[in-house]
Order: structure tokens, then sequence, then C-alpha cells
């Protein structure tokens, strides 16, 4: 797997709504299992195959504590996004071209 492989994984894991979801719920503090399918009013089977495409990643880890899951963002997979972000966006050395902002970059914005 090349570096851009990993990248695509972890950024695959943020890219669908209800994993970002699942990480706005987890900001605050760790949630177990029962308490996000509450909070996100999915099943079950859905919550399991995005909290393990975002554990996989990184992005999020479980810490089983009794007969439930306990998941938390961690830092440092979220350090990992933050660095792959800086790497890839990273502007040119040469600053005597055209500039633009991010936002003025983006279709539609």
């Amino acid at each position: 797997m090349n570096e851009f492989d990993h990248y695509a994984r972890i950024f695959k894991a943020l890219g669908d709504p209800n994993r970002l979801s699942i990480l706005h719920t987890l900001q605050k503090k760790e949630k177990c299992g029962h308490d996000l399918l509450e909070s996100l009013g999915i099943g079950q089977p859905t919550l399991s195959h995005h909290m393990k495409i975002l554990c996989d990643s990184g992005i999020v880890i479980g810490e089983k504590k009794g007969k439930w899951v306990y998941y938390s963002i961690s830092p440092e997979g979220m350090g990992t996004v933050l660095d792959i972000l800086h790497s890839i966006c990273e502007p040119p050395d040469d600053s005597s071209g055209p500039s633009e902002s991010i936002s003025e970059s983006i279709p539609g914005k």
C-alpha cells in the first residue's frame, strides 16, 4: 500500500454523512454503541459497519468495558488526518504566481 492508498482510506472513512455524524457525536465524550444507536437513529448493523470503518482507519478507537464497547475519537488518528491535509494542501514555495483562497477554488462556493 502506498501513501496515497493510505490517505484515500482515511478520507473514505470521513466521506460518509453517517460517519461524520458519529464523529460529531463523539467529539465531546466517549459513548457506548447503545448510546450512539439512540442518538443517531440508525440500526445496529449500520452502526457496526460504520464503526468498523472508522476504527480500521484509526480515527476512532473502541474499548470494551464490561458488555459494552465505548468509542472515542483518537487524538493520534485525527492528528494523522490533519498532517495529511497539511502535506497535500501546503501552498507551493513559489508565491509569485496567482493565488486564490481555497473557497474561491471550490466550484459552487
